[in-house]
């Protein structure tokens, strides 16, 4: 509920029923958000996050790394689509919470680099890190043990 961009103005337009005339406030200008000049991608992860940044927000005017999604204009469903577009552009799979935890594009690249420097932590990744000979051995395995437990024979797991 935090606004993400506050404009100043001399008072507010009011309807003839002296209720506040939406209509005719000012169009925000989301340019002014940042302060200062935006500094500009330091590298291809960076890069790729500010085109990905500037497509989801319809911005045309540069994103400097520094620059929060939120105060930019984006919200929790931009968060949510970005989460599936670093998937799509780095294979990496951030928690939603991640992007509200780190809403710069430093802070994302330098978690996005650390998720892909991590080792696999899930049993997807643990079976996508196995070489074609080591899964079909795995397969073999487990065809072996469900066989043997058909036939209702002792199974010992191999160490």
């Amino acid at each position: 509920m935090v606004p993400g961009l506050v404009v100043p103005l001399p008072a507010l337009p009011l309807t003839a029923n002296g209720k506040v005339d939406r209509a005719a406030l000012p169009a925000p200008d989301w340019g002014i958000a940042a302060a200062g000049e935006p500094v500009a991608p330091r590298d291809a992860t960076e890069a790729e996050l500010a085109r990905i940044w500037a497509d989801l927000l319809d911005r045309s005017a540069p994103i400097g790394v520094h620059d929060s999604l939120f105060a930019l204009g984006g919200h929790s469903i931009t968060a949510t689509r970005l989460v599936a577009r670093v998937w799509d552009a780095f294979g990496v799979n951030l928690p939603v919470h991640t992007i509200f935890a780190t809403p710069t594009i430093a802070e994302l690249a330098a978690a996005i680099s650390a998720d892909r420097g991590a080792a696999p932590t899930s049993l997807y990744d643990r079976l996508d890190a196995l070489s074609d000979e080591d899964l079909d051995e795995l397969v073999k395995t487990a065809l072996e043990v469900q066989r043997a437990r058909q036939a209702g024979d002792a199974v010992s797991r191999p160490g």
